[in-house]
């Protein structure tokens, strides 16, 4: 079993987490799609959005088609 030090600085860990992040197909797009919903977020909460309200939930709608796409039917970073 590694204790905690081990699993944080294993070079070996740490490459086989990269070697299966950059195997996985559409990986930038769905970075995007968090930086894209992080900003959305951002805005949000801190009221500095421009948007009308119509518009603000077409873009929630639009984020929660993504997130069902990459997580629910690509399951993009092969969870369970």
């Amino acid at each position: 079993m590694l204790d905690g030090r081990q699993f944080i600085n294993s070079d070996n860990l740490k490459s086989r987490i990269i070697h299966f992040l950059n195997s996985i197909e559409g990986l930038d797009d769905f970075r995007k799609f968090i930086d894209d919903m992080e900003a959305f977020r951002n805005n949000l909460t801190h009221g500095n959005s421009s948007q009308a309200i119509d518009d603000v939930k077409k873009s929630y709608d639009n984020m929660l088609n993504k997130f069902e796409y990459f997580c629910i039917e690509k399951n993009i970073l092969n969870i369970l």
